[in-house]
């Protein structure tokens, strides 16, 4: 039997986030209320309100010609704007309506600029937010119009009734660390492609989320290596790992681990990090577990 109060702790062999609704690659920094599809306009109309650089928003989403209102940034809203910009240099009169896909390379090239400025720091291209803007309808772009509105959204949406839903986030975006965390009781399944996903905890698994820790910085700022990073992420990590130590998980090792931070996150400000906890064999192989793992309960919540 391996005694699990031996406290075994990795960086998680996979070092991509896990995916919710995007693809656990880099995704694209730029995304645009819309449907990918058909290219739905379900923006609000960028002429009826006033949008300040700084100040967030949210609107009725999956319908057009609605209301938009201007709240606090603390409270949930879909759209922090960062400033106007005027196509009409790129794009002439005769320019036709962008596609989906042109959309996402005129933010890229376009408003992408805008934000380092705006937040101080470069959009972290693996964290929680992502560069947007609103446009205006193709009526609006076949008479001349070339003004958009770029900002900020959350990174991540989902689907309804074949639109695509911005999802809700609150507290601004400048100033903040831009991880993608997951809350404790998050499961996530290994790959051998090096990649995981996020499924529910009563289907095979080999890893939970059991808290965020926030890793000190470096002396200069920069990237820590690997080797020190492990190192940050293990002691910042061990108050969540601790109390799965002293428990025999059916002669199992529970083993700790955490999300890497990648060096382009840490240049953007990220410091924060998923911890995880998982089993491993006497050989210090993982193990797949079904149902979550609890320092309290070892008695039947999870089969190993």
């Amino acid at each position: 039997m391996l005694g699990s109060t031996t406290y075994q702790c990795a960086r998680s062999k996979v070092d991509n986030p896990p995916p919710t609704a995007l693809s656990a690659d880099a995704p694209r920094a730029f995304s645009s209320p819309g449907d990918p599809a058909t290219d739905a306009d379900i923006s609000p109309d960028l002429h009826r309100w006033d949008w300040k650089p700084g100040r967030c928003y949210r609107w009725p989403q999956a319908a057009v010609d609605v209301p938009v209102d201007d709240v606090p940034c603390a409270e949930p809203h879909l759209f922090e704007a960062v400033g106007p910009l005027d196509l009409e240099p790129a794009y002439p009169q005769d320019a036709p309506y962008p596609s989906v896909s042109q959309w996402t390379d005129i933010g890229e090239r376009h408003c992408g600029p805008l934000m380092t400025p705006y937040l101080g720091r470069p959009i972290d291209p693996f964290g929680r937010f992502a560069a947007s803007l609103i446009r205006p309808p193709k009526s609006g772009w076949e008479a001349g119009d070339r003004k958009v509105v770029c900002g900020l959204i959350f990174r991540g949406s989902s689907k309804s009734d074949n639109v695509w839903i911005l999802s809700t986030f609150s507290g601004s975006v400048r100033g903040a660390d831009q991880a993608l965390t997951y809350s404790p009781g998050t499961c996530f399944r290994h790959r051998v492609d090096n990649h995981q996903d996020q499924v529910p905890c009563d289907q095979s698994h080999h890893t939970q989320s059991i808290g965020t820790a926030t890793l000190p910085d470096t002396t200069d700022g920069g990237p820590p290596s690997p080797e020190r990073f492990d190192e940050l992420a293990k002691a910042a990590c061990m108050p969540h790992v601790a109390p799965y130590l002293a428990h025999d998980f059916g002669g199992a090792a529970a083993q700790g681990g955490w999300h890497l931070i990648r060096p382009e996150s840490w240049r953007a400000g990220t410091r924060s990090t998923t911890c995880t906890v998982g089993l491993v064999d006497q050989a210090g192989k993982e193990v797949e577990t079904t149902g979550p793992l609890s320092p309290t309960d070892t008695s039947g919540t999870f089969t190993a």
